[in-house]
């Protein structure tokens, strides 16, 4: 246990570490209602970065779990491997680029089934349907 915690607050892994702690705390202010989950949806085009349909807040924080993984894994698994110096550095800033470039497709494909439709893609527009949900012709 010792050996995850230090490198949970060591570098690179201390970057998702503190992700996860502010997000987090965003969930716990949407949990008591002081903040709406889609307070940041306005200020990042979801759609541009492969996302749209899914709250901006819900996006950053799948990915910010699956980076944090990987590169908890990746530290614990990789560093103790390496001699200290240089060499040592260097894997860990390998292991922060492949915990991001793996966490952004992960972040795509668990997101998918959440998607809502989005106005202005081929097929976004949604079906009406009435009050009990049965589709209208």
């Amino acid at each position: 246990m010792g050996t995850l915690m230090s490198a949970a607050a060591a570098f690179p892994t201390l970057f998702f570490t503190s992700a996860l702690l502010v997000a987090v705390a965003f969930w716990l202010l949407v949990a008591v209602g002081l903040v709406d989950s889609g307070s940041f949806d306005a200020d990042l085009d979801a759609v541009a970065w492969g996302v749209g349909g899914v709250p901006v807040a819900a996006a950053c924080t799948v990915l910010a779990v699956l980076a944090w993984g990987v590169c908890l894994a990746g530290t614990v698994l990789l560093v103790p491997r390496v001699p200290p110096g240089a060499s040592q550095m260097l894997v860990r800033l390998g292991v922060l680029v492949v915990a991001v470039l793996a966490a952004w497709p992960g972040t795509r494909l668990l997101l998918r089934p959440f998607r809502a439709p989005v106005p202005g893609r081929p097929g976004a527009e949604p079906v009406a349907r009435t009050v009990t949900g049965s589709h209208r012709q």
